[in-house]
């Protein structure tokens, strides 16, 4: 299975956590996605490293890391896998703290 990463991946990925969580699904205001990517990945680079936060198995997360690091060679891609409720808290976290873009 070969995956292949769009500039709308980030966005596909958060869409997945957001029909877990009803209020992370609600819409926010500002600019589309495809607006605002290229700004998304100018931050990622000047910052070195983006983290992706998941409940895939390893494998997955390997093939996920390896077709980044393809796409985007001059951005490391951390992962953290996280089960159950953990995905949810920690993307609450980072957005109370003004960490989720």
């Amino acid at each position: 299975m070969n995956i292949r990463l769009s500039a709308a991946a980030p966005f596909t990925c958060l869409l997945l956590v957001a029909a877990l969580d009803p209020a992370l699904a609600q819409p926010r205001p500002g600019p589309a996605p495809e607006a605002t990517w290229p700004a998304v990945l100018d931050a990622a680079r000047k910052e070195g490293s983006v983290i992706l936060y998941s409940q895939q198995v390893p494998a997955v997360l390997a093939r996920i890391q390896a077709d980044f690091a393809a796409q985007y060679p001059a951005i490391k891609l951390e992962v953290q896998r996280l089960s159950g409720q953990g995905v949810i808290s920690k993307l609450d976290q980072e957005r109370q703290a003004g960490a989720d873009g």
